[in-house]
């Protein structure tokens, strides 16, 4: 997993996608796959903490999702290791 912090650009791929997620949760709050797919974008972006709490919200959805599952321990690894916050 590489988290964005040198390149402005990738950074702000990921930040115009955080965008439209939030417009499609505000839309339909029920919509895993856009919760998971926020959670993956504030991860890349190094917001761990708001990452796992996307990815424990699907998983109350859905308690076995594995990608909800894996994207969580990876995204608790990084914040174990200092990566963002």
């Amino acid at each position: 997993m590489v988290i964005v912090d040198g390149c402005p650009h990738e950074k702000a791929r990921f930040i115009m996608a955080i965008n439209s997620l939030c417009e499609t949760l505000a839309l339909d709050p029920a919509h895993i796959e856009a919760r998971n797919n926020l959670g993956n974008c504030l991860l890349m972006t190094g917001r761990i903490s708001e990452a796992i709490a996307c990815y424990d919200e699907v998983l109350k959805r859905r308690p076995e999702d594995p990608m909800a599952l894996e994207n969580r321990e990876i995204a608790r690894q990084a914040l174990r290791e200092g990566l963002g916050r």
